[in-house]
């Protein structure tokens, strides 16, 4: 209940009719006062202000659940990113050694030897010093042919 005062509003009873057991139309003659007085409660600032505080009571809430609630899912956030980088680096890892292996083997195809040994198995033959065609008498100058 409030703690406020309840404010006592006099009630005057109607005069009635002996015959009809109705009211009487028109201005009373005498006034009567019942012997029961009605009781009216009386709304103060008391109850105002409690409802003007459950909005700032309730944001005031959503603000600490939410300060809880984001830093738990700004981490999870974080260490599923820690960990998709990780996968990315082992993978990174495992595709610089294949390429440092092919670069390798690369390098040892390139090398004289290599390129030596692959030209005898098809059949090449070394060429010789290279010569000139002269395109106004369609002769050869210099150059060997080759063994």
């Amino acid at each position: 209940m409030s703690s406020s005062a309840a404010r006592v509003a006099p009630s005057y009873a109607p005069r009635y009719n002996s015959s009809t057991s109705r009211p009487m139309r028109g201005a009373p003659s005498s006034v009567q006062q019942t012997s029961r007085p009605q009781i009216q409660v009386i709304k103060t600032e008391d109850t105002f202000k409690a409802r003007r505080a459950w909005p700032i009571l309730l944001i005031g809430l959503l603000v600490i659940v939410l300060a809880f609630a984001l830093p738990l899912v700004v981490n999870t956030r974080m260490a599923q990113t820690s960990y998709a980088i990780r996968d990315v680096r082992v993978e990174l890892a495992g595709v610089k050694a294949e390429s440092t292996v092919l670069e390798s083997q690369l390098h040892e195809l390139n090398a004289a030897p290599s390129l030596q040994s692959r030209a005898q198995e098809l059949g090449l033959v070394r060429a010789a010093a290279p010569g000139v065609i002269s395109l106004t008498d369609g002769t050869v100058n210099g150059g060997e042919p080759a063994e």
